[in-house]
């Protein structure tokens, strides 16, 4: 009954998913297992593109409040590097370490956008 309980709370928090970018799962789809290290780390570094330009614009806007917006940046930073630990990327984990870091940074890219 708990489980039951605690999965209808856990359905109904708002979660924020990885929507993976149509590039990503062309190559994913495409590619054999072997090169889905490659398909990942792309997707990072397209999430990675997007934040930092969400980022740039965020400091341009009018009544930003930069230093706010810098210290939540660097915070976040902090957080990601806690969330998708390096050690994670030993042992043939790197494909979801990148998709880790991918997730974690599309996720700041729409708080940015927003």
């Amino acid at each position: 009954m708990k489980k039951l309980v605690l999965g209808l709370v856990l359905s109904a928090l708002p979660v924020a998913s990885f929507s993976a970018s149509a590039e990503f799962l062309k190559c994913i789809n495409a590619e054999d297992h072997s090169s889905a290290d490659g398909c990942a780390s792309a997707e990072n570094e397209r999430q990675t593109a997007r934040m930092n330009e969400a980022y740039k614009l965020a400091l341009k806007s009018k009544g930003a409040d930069m230093k706010a917006l810098k210290s939540a940046q660097s915070k976040w930073t902090k957080r990601l590097q806690k969330s998708c630990p390096e050690t994670s990327a030993t042992g043939g984990a790197f494909e979801e370490w990148q998709q880790c870091l991918a997730e974690k940074t599309e996720i700041r890219a729409i708080e940015l956008e927003k």
